[in-house]
């Protein structure tokens, strides 16, 4: 049935937005409150019902935990040193990837030219100097506040990676040849 008065269709519209938008509103309200605990129960019960838990060993089980706490948040720098290669390369195979040569982090480079120049994760040393003093950017999931920092070969992860966070949701997994 339709209605027939364009004043109560505007009003049942403008209704059932707000009660869309109130839902959703109350899902990432929730959410970030409690990230950490939700995605936990959440991967639980994933894993619980597809009865990977019992397929796989606790420890397998565990380092999925981690690995999926480094891609949403909630991950830290020793646990993405504890990822296998394996799993850090399936954790970030979305993600842009670039190769520099190893003889350039042998004798250390400034992290602003690393960034702007030799991996393109920023399109100027500006834009990556301005990023650094703000906070915005990590490395192996270290916030790195120094500009004049030196990155070399003893920040890479299994000997050959080394993960640039720009921001909060913006990775480069950056492979060292």
């Amino acid at each position: 049935a339709e209605i027939a008065t364009p004043k109560l269709r505007g009003r049942l519209t403008v209704l059932t937005s707000l009660a869309i938008a109130t839902g959703i509103l109350m899902i990432y309200s929730l959410g970030s409150i409690f990230p950490v605990l939700a995605q936990n129960t959440l991967f639980k019960e994933v894993t619980d019902s597809a009865g990977i838990s019992y397929i796989h060993s606790q420890k397998d089980y565990e380092a999925a935990l981690e690995a999926s706490g480094i891609l949403f948040g909630s991950g830290t720098a020793e646990g993405l040193m504890k990822l296998s290669e394996d799993d850090l390369l399936s954790v970030f195979e979305g993600v842009p990837q670039v190769t520099v040569p190893r003889s350039s982090l042998e004798s250390g480079v400034n992290i602003v030219e690393f960034l702007a120049d030799s991996t393109n994760v920023f399109p100027s040393r500006g834009e990556a100097r301005k990023m650094l003093t703000g906070g915005g950017v990590l490395l192996n999931k270290e916030k790195i506040l120094d500009a004049d920092f030196i990155v070399k070969t003893n920040n890479l992860i299994r000997d050959k990676y080394i993960l640039a966070q720009k921001g909060k949701k913006n990775y480069y997994l950056i492979v060292v040849s």
